[in-house]
């Protein structure tokens, strides 16, 4: 039988053609399930009976059979007695086209001779029992099974398979790649040395891989917690540090432990030097000396700041570093005079040899004495030839206290000229001094220029130059001099009301108090 599409040799009982698919047979055209009835209709006729659509065809593209190659099988197995019923009744090997059959190999029960007497020569010849009976007929059926040796006789028969193999002409199956040309040799050879052996199946147990997931989570949490309370993560405690690095030993850099020095721990506060003064309660609990020592620190400090942060931790300031002239010192003159002096500022003053800035200055809380800027009204230039300057820089400096006078430091003092003798600045170099208008006020009068900044004291007690300060205002209601001569008129000099107001002047000759100030 043939293929009509084709014309390929078909076996008799075949339903599709294995090389196009084509059905063999004709599909018979569906049928109408009932004819309509006749028209026109009649008023008490039945309707039309609907008619059920005919079947929809699909085309099937069956995949063509594949003649498997004769394996060798015992013919009592269960396999072995599928493959001979399937090619005894489904397969006409007269009519079956011929093909290379890759990969055949020699039953189990033949023998060289065997090999060398049959069919060998032809390489398209089936292998099978079933295939040998089909193809000599039913008469040599008992002959070719008495071939066949019992199961008992093939541990002998075994050895000789190799013989055969050697013998039978070398064949390879048509790989579309040299991939799949090694597939088939490999498992030819497999087959040639342990025969057919059952398929394992392939993968991995669910309850090893399950096990496998466990294990892996397992590792996993363990390194996240290690990692999170290490030094290194955000769970670690607030007193774990980093591990030190041992430095190369190339000598480059020293090892750990040597040469390293003591470090004091960072408490927020000033460090001071070993022979600093001890820190007291108040001002007046220092004496002199150690007040000089405690200016030299605040002098030789970096910065204002840190200026700031030593007289905090002497209590020469409030906490803020803000000044109020409540805490106040007693100076005792040589005379017996008694006088209150307060802090005016720190870093304030530039020395007069140019070497930096005094660390403290003072000024009084009173006048220490009451006298002329110029008893002969004969100013000069102004502060650098008046007589009070000259008294207070030789014969007061003698009545201060020997501690103190040893303590004090000369300091650069600015001034303006008497109005109509110029316009330049005149600097003095002074021991003992009074404060200037602008270093009350903060500020410089008309026609004048500023003769020094603002003290911190002034400042922090709101002092300016608008009208009365109270913190100005001594408690006798006295009259005391300003270095500044007034601008407005060449024979005055300023000095500050009973009020506190600091712009008042004064003839030169008129006595009015001495508010001293220093610097240590």
């Amino acid at each position: 039988m043939k293929c009509k599409v084709c014309g390929q040799e078909l076996p008799e009982r075949a339903k599709f053609c294995y090389a196009c698919g084509a059905p063999i047979e004709d599909v018979p055209a569906p049928k109408k399930l009932e004819e309509p009835l006749g028209s026109p209709l009649t008023g008490g006729a039945v309707p039309m009976v609907p008619v059920a659509p005919p079947p929809r065809a699909t085309r099937v593209e069956p995949r063509a059979v594949r003649v498997r190659a004769a394996r060798a099988v015992h013919p009592g197995a269960a396999q072995g007695g599928m493959e001979r019923r399937f090619r005894e009744t489904m397969l006409d090997t007269d009519s079956f086209p011929e093909q290379d059959l890759p990969g055949a190999r020699a039953h189990w029960g033949r023998h060289a001779a065997d090999v060398e007497e049959g069919p060998v020569a032809d390489e398209t010849a089936p292998a099978d029992v079933a295939e040998q009976v089909a193809a000599k007929g039913a008469g040599e059926e008992t002959e070719v099974m008495d071939a066949v040796p019992e199961p008992s006789d093939r541990e002998g028969a075994q050895p000789d398979a190799p013989a055969v193999a050697e013998q039978a002409p070398e064949r390879r199956p048509v790989a579309s790649s040299p991939l799949e040309e090694a597939r088939s040799g490999f498992s030819g050879a497999m087959r040639d040395a342990f025969g057919d052996l059952p398929e394992v199946e392939r993968g991995v147990p669910r309850g090893a891989l399950v096990a496998a997931l466990a294990v892996a989570a397992l590792v996993v949490v363990a390194l996240i917690g290690f990692v999170s309370t290490s030094w290194l993560g955000p769970l670690a405690s607030p007193g774990t540090s980093a591990p030190e690095v041992q430095p190369p030993s190339d000598g480059s850099i020293a090892p750990l432990g040597e040469d390293e020095e003591d470090e004091a721990p960072d408490d927020g506060g000033t460090t001071l030097p070993e022979d600093a003064p001890e820190p007291r309660a108040a001002l007046a609990d220092y004496s002199w000396a150690e007040l000089s020592q405690i200016a030299d620190l605040i002098a030789a400090a970096g910065t204002d700041a840190d200026a700031e942060d030593i007289a905090v931790e002497y209590n020469l300031c409030a906490a803020d570093g803000s000044l109020d002239g409540s805490d106040t010192k007693d100076l005792e003159l040589a005379d017996g005079t008694t006088v209150a002096v307060r802090i005016a500022g720190f870093r304030h003053d530039e020395l007069a040899d140019g070497s930096g800035v005094a660390g403290i200055t003072f000024i009084a809380e009173a006048p220490l004495a009451e006298m002329a800027m110029c008893p002969n009204s004969d100013k000069g230039s102004g502060w650098r030839d008046t007589t009070l300057r000259e008294w207070m820089n030789g014969e007061l400096m003698d009545l201060l206290p020997e501690e103190l006078s040893g303590a004090v430091v000369t300091v650069s003092k600015l001034t303006n000229p008497v109005a109509g003798t110029g316009t330049e600045q005149i600097v003095t170099e002074d021991s003992l001094w009074l404060p200037s208008y602008s270093e009350l006020t903060g500020t410089a009068r008309s026609g004048s220029e500023p003769e020094g900044e603002q003290y911190q004291l002034f400042a922090d007690l709101g002092v300016d130059g608008g009208g009365p300060n109270e913190a100005l205002a001594l408690d006798d209601g006295t009259y005391w001099w300003e270095r500044s001569p007034d601008p407005s008129n060449e024979a005055w000099f300023m000095c500050v009301g009973p009020d506190g107001a600091a712009a008042t002047s004064h003839r030169p000759a008129t006595p009015n108090g001495v508010v001293a100030g220093f610097c240590l």
